[in-house]
């Protein structure tokens, strides 16, 4: 399967821009493909495919996103699947960047579940513990405590060490074996309400 040019919205640049996958997760039978937009980057030009592998055919399922690197979906007892989208900046064609965000889709709208993030690239989901990790291309994985059941009080973000992996999720309060608290390469971030 390829996906197709887009037309430039702007008349910076070529006159068509690149569909980048970044990501491609199991949703069902379906696979949910992220994609980022090419140079220059244009806010709200991003989105997430939902894309069938049988038949090759593919349609947007989340759309006026930014430069989106990854997406992860959970499902929900009794409700709707929940869904977290990683964008790489919130206009990464600005200079400077600003940094990048979590956003979380407990219905249609967004509300930012994380921000702000240097250079988020991927994401991973420990169902036992409900913590979200977050990794940056600066070399550091991120570590959202229980994220969907905090609230924007409550949310921890705190730097995993790899060699302390395991000690780091079986603490209960999501603070990481030797970690300075408030120091760091990451201060605490803002979180969005469940």
């Amino acid at each position: 399967m390829r996906f197709a040019h887009e037309p430039h919205p702007t008349p910076v640049g070529a006159p068509v821009l690149d569909a980048v996958p970044t990501s491609v997760r199991t949703y069902g039978d379906q696979l949910l493909v992220s994609l980022l937009t090419g140079f220059p980057f244009v806010p709200g030009n991003s989105r997430v495919m939902l894309v069938d592998p049988v038949t090759g055919t593919s349609q947007q399922f989340m759309f006026d996103l930014t430069s989106v690197t990854d997406v992860l979906w959970r499902p929900r007892p009794n409700a709707r699947p929940q869904f977290f989208v990683l964008e790489f900046s919130a206009n990464q064609s600005a200079t400077p960047a600003p940094p990048g965000r979590l956003l979380r889709f407990d219905t249609e709208n967004a509300t930012v579940a994380a921000a702000p993030l240097i250079t988020p690239v991927s994401l991973a989901f420990d169902e036992a513990t409900q913590d979200l990790f977050i990794l940056e291309l600066r070399g550091q994985i991120l570590r959202l405590h229980r994220i969907v059941e905090r609230s924007r009080a409550g949310c921890r973000i705190r730097p995993v060490s790899l060699a302390r992996r395991d000690a780091a999720l079986d603490r209960a309060n999501g603070a990481v074996a030797g970690c300075r608290r408030g120091r760091g390469a990451l201060r605490p971030s803002s979180c969005g309400s469940v």
